[in-house]
């Protein structure tokens, strides 16, 4: 069995153990040639494609990667305070709603802009898949703690990772529990919520 392989950004071309050769495009790729090495159809490249041969046609299959985006409106306004030791949504979290092109793992993120006010304060921030049959893989969630200040406002990264199912509707939210109060301090700094695809 020989390969194809096209590179976004590249042109690469290798030749079939009929000695078949055709130039693989900038972000173009094939299904199958003919053999006498004509295009049968083309597709979206990008990634690798096996061939095999069989009665003078190479037969190409395409394992294609579909990239997909989701992004939020813009977070910039205050939430109220959350004051609960489980996990509760920010008044202010986007809600990003979306529903997938194709079931894949997807990355989930925020850079929240959290405030805490007293000393001894301590909270967890994460993302959370609040509707929706996804299954979570992983969760890094982030922490917020004050020891002697009074005051403190910090940026913080928090990702999640889930297997979301095509054609299905999803939304994510930003949580945080607390021994106190925190806040999403989003007139500080502005923030969005994230969703693409790695998988």
């Amino acid at each position: 069995m020989s390969s194809y392989k096209t590179d976004t950004g590249a042109e690469e071309c290798r030749k079939t153990n009929e000695g078949i050769c055709e130039d693989a495009a900038v972000g173009s790729g094939i299904t199958s040639i003919n053999g006498d090495g004509t295009v049968a159809q083309s597709i979206v490249g990008g990634t690798d494609i096996n061939v095999s041969s069989s009665s003078g046609t190479t037969t190409i299959t395409f394992n294609g990667f579909i990239p997909e985006y989701y992004a939020s409106s813009k977070v910039n306004t205050n939430s109220t305070a959350v004051t609960s030791g489980t996990f509760t949504t920010f008044s202010n979290s986007p809600a990003l709603s979306f529903t997938p092109t194709e079931t894949g793992v997807f990355k989930v993120y925020c850079i929240p802009h959290i405030h805490e006010s007293s000393s001894g304060d301590r909270s967890r921030i994460r993302i959370y898949k609040t509707s929706g049959s996804g299954t979570l893989i992983l969760e890094n969630q982030a922490s917020v703690g004050i020891d002697s200040a009074t005051d403190i406002g910090v940026s913080i990264y928090t990702e999640s990772l889930y297997t979301l199912t095509g054609g299905v509707a999803y939304v994510f939210d930003v949580q945080a529990l607390t021994n106190s109060s925190v806040t999403w301090k989003a007139t500080d700094c502005d923030s969005y919520m994230v969703a693409f695809k790695i998988v």
